[in-house]
């Protein structure tokens, strides 16, 4: 008969030799460390929905009302409101001198689709995507500031750190 601690498995010590790696169930194929240090896909993986998540919800969130928005105003020359609120114009632009019109509008909806085709590309961890990212938040910032949306901001600079974590 053997001992006891021969019929137990050997221990698997990770990379940096500090921690053992903890076997899960048989069901799993992977290994997970113990280690804090050590990186965790399930993290990244996690990251990345998240930052994906912020972009299709800015591009869809604001680009299908858009599109109303925009047929509305080409119908009736007035800005569609929501709620009591306009959606679409009537921001600081506005007041400035830079009138609310279907093309602003149209270039808000533009800007929205490239938030959605942004969040895919998060998603698929496309090469680029950071810089794609970057490259994307002063037009969305201008059209955030212009139609006074407040949730715009908060949403995109999340995203954009989330995708540099």
């Amino acid at each position: 008969m053997g001992s006891r601690m021969e019929s137990c498995p050997p221990i698997t010590w990770t990379e940096s030799g500090r921690t053992p790696v903890l076997r899960e169930s048989s069901s799993s194929r992977e290994l997970r460390s113990l280690d804090p240090l050590a990186p965790n896909a399930y993290d990244t993986v996690d990251v990345r929905v998240a930052a994906a998540a912020c972009s299709f919800l800015l591009g869809i969130g604001f680009g299908l009302p858009g599109v109303g928005g925009a047929w509305h105003f080409a119908n009736t020359g007035e800005v569609w409101k929501f709620l009591g609120f306009p959606t679409y114009g009537g921001g600081p632009f506005e007041r400035w001198g830079v009138p609310t019109s279907v093309a602003l509008i149209a270039g808000f909806v533009l800007v929205c689709a490239a938030e959605v085709v942004l969040g895919g590309m998060i998603l698929a961890d496309a090469p680029g995507t950071k810089a794609f990212a970057i490259m994307l938040l002063p037009f969305e910032f201008a059209y955030w500031v212009d139609f006074a949306l407040p949730f715009g901001p908060p949403l995109g600079i999340a995203r954009t750190v989330l995708l540099f974590l």
